[in-house]
């Protein structure tokens, strides 16, 4: 989303403006990556990839947002969705680390490093699992951390959320052309969405540009959407990127031509 769609934006043929937003969402992506590559190499983390609409949009597109030849957009989501695998070994871990604790030893580092990139970090937390537990520790409450970037009259967020469950197999997906790690189990990812996941939904797309990022799929997808679809993913399958294509033999997408 912009910051209340500056005046400028609001002259400018939505392509245009998407195109911008796209680039602000690329560089956010790969500043992030660089970080948390940096936390990795110094066993800060253990693992991290992407999920959520993050991972559908860089399967479906290996891009954030799709571009049809007729010039319809998929607008897939206007934020970045990021999960930290932790662990509670911190035998060979830095004092800083066993001093915080994984998760808040991620928080206070990452945080550093975004504002370098001028931007701000909060914790989220979750009110579901905090009445549940009666507890307010930094594990079932603030479970989250938001960073939010701002470029091109754009505001980018970015989430991140822990996970001590490492035993989550990654692959490659592509970034525009850049690796960033991801699930390769998609059955199991993709379960809690209704329909094929493998093409735009109207009731998951985000009005990044307003409804005309959505407003065209009302009347359903044609052929050569199908086909444009299915060529992106051969071509992420050649390049050696996880894809969207064994989606397409499932029960949900077999009824697309």
């Amino acid at each position: 989303f912009s910051k209340g769609w500056a005046p400028h934006l609001k002259r400018l043929p939505t392509k245009i403006v998407v195109d911008l937003q796209e680039r602000a969402m690329q560089i956010v992506l790969h500043k992030v990556l660089d970080e948390l590559a940096v936390m990795k190499r110094q066993n800060d983390i253990n693992a991290f990839w992407v999920e959520s609409s993050t991972l559908i949009a860089l399967l479906r597109y290996g891009r954030l947002i799709g571009s049809f030849r007729d010039g319809n957009l998929d607008c897939v989501d206007d934020d970045l969705d990021f999960v930290v695998g932790l662990s509670n070994d911190t035998e060979n871990a830095s004092e800083a680390l066993r001093m915080w604790g994984p998760w808040v030893h991620f928080t206070r580092s990452m945080s550093a490093a975004l504002a370098g990139h001028n931007a701000s970090c909060y914790l989220a937390g979750n009110m579901k699992t905090s009445v549940k537990t009666s507890t307010l520790d930094e594990h079932s409450f603030f479970s989250f951390l938001l960073c939010i970037f701002e470029f091109y009259d754009f505001t980018v967020p970015v989430s991140f959320r822990f996970n001590y469950n490492n035993s989550q197999p990654l692959g490659r997906c592509s970034g525009y052309g850049r690796e960033v790690p991801c699930p390769s189990d998609l059955n199991r990812q993709f379960g809690k969405y209704k329909g094929c996941t493998a093409i735009p939904n109207l009731e998951f797309a985000a009005l990044t540009a307003g409804n005309q990022c959505v407003e065209w799929m009302e009347g359903g997808f044609k052929g050569i959407h199908v086909a444009e679809l299915r060529a992106v993913a051969e071509n992420l399958d050649m390049e050696g990127f996880l894809s969207m294509g064994p989606l397409w033999s499932s029960d949900e997408c077999s009824g697309f031509a």
